[in-house]
């Protein structure tokens, strides 16, 4: 390892000089090693995503401070998910930047998920901002979201699994009414329904805070300096917590409240038929539309209307020649138009 004076302020040790051979082994288990085509190491005094200091490669003309420097965002080339960040100082414009970091990777690498460019004041700015574990602007696939974690980490997560925890969160009864967590310095979540959250505030006094829904957390944002007030509203009493005991007492005896006394329902006729009687005619009282009403006189009965006996009537009334036929095919009887 290189160690020297500082580089335009910055602490840099050197782990593999260019041209050293450097190697690994991947996620798979499959051993990894390339020839480093730049310095390659870390900037002292900072932390990255892995928790460990960020890393760095220095290009032909890193002592120049006028050039801009690149970062980065570098992800799983499988899972499309943020990794850790690479800096990039010395090379004069992206397309350079991009070039030495792939040149220090194998052949068909696909993790240079975003390259940011920035001046040398503003990526010291950005080593300065607590922002190291995050993206600088890399945008997971729709398939997955990024949560910012307390810890400042960023984690991918699918939209079941947000789902889940959001319903695990909001399912214990005893501890909290709802789950309540800090998104920010300003801010604070109280997760769960918009509608069941503001009921619960003002049964416990507290009209006048409503909050901000927010649909993608999935709860209402309030201000910071209210978070005891909200609380202390959603927390339930001592004697408001109900145990498991107390609600299997209840429940059972509602049970049997409902067996002693069950409710009175009209009694629909289960009388059978008669032995080989047609369980499914209709009754002595039904009467039926004039349809369903059968003629038993076979002279009294209405001739059934035919489609041939309206169709060929009103063609020849408009003097329209046509050919009565029929088409190949069961039951299919067609007319046709002749042609004049």
């Amino acid at each position: 390892m290189l160690t020297g004076p500082k580089l335009h302020g910055l602490d840099i040790s050197i782990e593999n000089p260019k041209g050293s051979e450097r190697s690994g082994t991947d996620s798979a288990g499959k051993t990894w090693s390339i020839t480093m085509a730049h310095h390659y190491g870390y900037i002292r005094g900072t932390v990255g995503k892995d928790k460990d200091h960020i890393d760095i490669f220095l290009g032909p003309d890193a002592e120049n401070a006028n050039l801009p420097v690149f970062v980065v965002d570098q992800i799983d080339p499988k899972t499309k998910t943020f990794d850790e960040h690479k800096v990039l100082m010395g090379f004069k414009n992206q397309l350079a930047a991009k070039r030495g970091y792939l040149d220090s990777y194998e052949k068909g690498w696909k993790g240079a998920g975003a390259v940011n460019k920035m001046s040398l004041d503003e990526f010291k700015a950005w080593l300065e901002s607590g922002k190291t574990k995050q993206p600088v602007s890399y945008k997971a696939p729709k398939r997955l979201k990024q949560f910012l974690k307390q810890d400042g980490t960023v984690e991918n997560k699918s939209a079941n699994e947000v789902l889940d925890e959001r319903h695990q969160e909001n399912s214990d009864p005893v501890a909290t009414a709802f789950k309540v967590k800090p998104i920010s310095e300003k801010q604070f979540i109280v997760l769960g329904g918009k509608d069941q959250i503001r009921s619960t505030l003002n049964q416990a006094g507290v009209k006048t805070l409503k909050g901000l829904f927010n649909k993608r957390r999935g709860g209402l944002v309030f201000p910071m300096k209210h978070q005891e007030t909200i609380q202390a509203a959603l927390t339930p009493k001592a004697d408001e917590l109900t145990d498991t005991d107390s609600m299997v007492k209840r429940q059972t005896k509602a049970i049997e409240k409902s067996v002693a006394s069950p409710q009175k329902s009209k009694v629909v006729d289960t009388e059978l038929p008669p032995s080989g009687a047609n369980a499914f005619a209709p009754g002595d009282a039904y009467v039926g539309i004039i349809k369903d009403m059968v003629e038993t006189s076979p002279e009294t009965q209405a001739k059934p209307i035919r489609r041939e006996d309206v169709l060929i009537p009103f063609l020849k009334a408009l003097d329209v020649p046509l050919y009565q036929g029929r088409v190949k095919g069961k039951g299919r009887l067609g007319f046709y138009l002749v042609p004049e």
